[in-house]
């Protein structure tokens, strides 16, 4: 037997609660009670604020890693992973001069209005 994915997830935000993975061999499907009874994740809340999303075996297997459930759209969106080998982007010499000027203006005015002017 063979069971999918389920994605539980917080009806307000669409922030990922509780993820249940693929599974198969001898295992039994388990209802929307048994998984609030199951996981402590799920017990805290109130099932009228979360919602489920049951996948098909395998479905958008390759692509877990970064998500989450947008309320609006109805939706899972994806995100990427990090390489955290890929080298750092660095400012450019115009943003670090304006990023100056903004902090020196900001300085400006706090003097200013210390000074009541």
């Amino acid at each position: 037997m063979k069971i999918a994915k389920k994605i539980y997830y917080d009806l307000a935000t669409g922030n990922v609660i509780q993820e249940i993975g693929e599974r198969k061999g001898s295992v039994v499907e388990t209802t929307l009670d048994q998984d609030f009874l199951s996981y402590a994740s799920l017990t805290e809340r109130v099932k009228s604020t979360v919602g489920v999303i049951q996948l098909t075996w395998g479905q958008y297997s390759d692509k877990f890693g970064v998500y989450y459930y947008n309320i609006v759209s109805g939706a899972i969106v994806w995100g990427t992973l990090i390489d955290i080998n890929a080298p750092i982007p660095q400012p450019t010499s115009q943003v670090l001069l304006d990023n100056q000027m903004t902090l020196m203006s900001g300085m400006v005015d706090i003097y200013m209005s210390q000074l009541g002017l």
